[in-house]
């Protein structure tokens, strides 16, 4: 049976992985400032952009309107609101100081948040890794530096500033996919029984097991319970207006998980890191995978 739901739940995890990949168009000619900002070469019959620059702009404009209390009625205060508890927001941001460039990643789970963590820490270790998905995934998350105690917005005003978003329901079932559906003894016990506890009342007293059996539909209704009560918030499903405060940071870029090799392309391009382009361009499809599977067999119980 665990053989069966691991080998199942793979198969999801992967095919999520391919949309996220095959969503993706090749990228235009350009150019990106040492601040971050987009210079186009010219041409008078050139689209609309529609990449993480131009979703960048429009936050900033919405951001500028909310903050002037025009026209906000219909918008949804808790995304465009400033925050003044500076710590809570840049506590978690990733900085990266490079001879390329000076940049602030702020991860948001399931949004390729690894791959992006993997890459700063190419970026600021001094190793002989010559991509992301080169780098363990234990040293991306325990070995990369955070920003300093005390940091604040301002201090990071010239810097490329960047993000990632997905479409949130896409990003609720990836996270019931990759903590709760794929055996994941520890997500099972820290969000697979208080969610029974709040869908089967009563139940759970008389049971001992590991929680492993949380529907889709009993995770999404914690997930609504928690952000509503503020309480049990988890990186992997907590908005990500909440997590990067976007009207505070005035990102440089907010790319999409929809269109991710992409933008990706984009970020990378900035830091001037070509074996990433070239793994980016010849190989994300097939080594992205690779990795999802052997991520999935071995990072629960390691």
């Amino acid at each position: 049976m665990y053989v069966f739901l691991m080998s199942f739940s793979i198969i999801l995890k992967v095919d999520v992985i391919k949309l996220s990949i095959s969503a993706s168009m090749p990228v235009e000619d350009s150019t990106i400032s040492s601040s971050g900002r987009f210079r186009e070469k010219h041409s008078s019959k050139r689209p609309i952009r529609s990449d993480g620059f131009a979703l960048a702009a429009r936050v900033r404009d919405v951001c500028s309107i909310y903050s002037s209390g025009l026209n906000t009625a219909h918008i949804q205060t808790y995304a465009f609101e400033k925050i003044d508890n500076y710590d809570e927001i840049t506590k978690h941001m990733l900085p990266i100081n490079n001879p390329n460039s000076s940049a602030l990643y702020c991860p948001v789970e399931k949004v390729g948040s690894t791959f992006w963590r993997r890459f700063v820490y190419l970026l600021t270790k001094n190793e002989s890794y010559q991509h992301p998905l080169q780098v363990p995934i234990n040293f991306a998350i325990d070995k990369t530096s955070k920003t300093p105690e005390g940091s604040i917005p301002s201090m990071y005003e010239n810097d490329f500033k960047f993000m990632f978003v997905r479409d949130p329901y896409h990003r609720v079932l990836s996270a019931y996919i990759d903590k709760l559906y794929v055996p994941n003894p520890y997500f099972w016990n820290k969000y697979g029984k208080p969610a029974m506890e709040l869908s089967r009342p009563g139940h759970l007293r008389k049971r001992n097991g590991c929680y492993h059996d949380l529907t889709f539909e009993e995770f999404v209704r914690f997930v609504v319970w928690s952000e509503k009560n503020r309480k049990q918030l988890d990186a992997h499903f907590q908005i990500a207006a909440e997590i990067c405060s976007p009207c505070t940071m005035n990102f440089s870029f907010i790319g999409k998980m929809e269109r991710f090799k992409t933008d990706a392309l984009l970020v990378v391009n900035n830091f001037r890191h070509q074996s990433t382009v070239k793994m980016l361009k010849e190989s994300m499809d097939t080594l992205a995978i690779d990795d999802a599977i052997k991520d999935s067999i071995y990072s629960p119980f390691s």
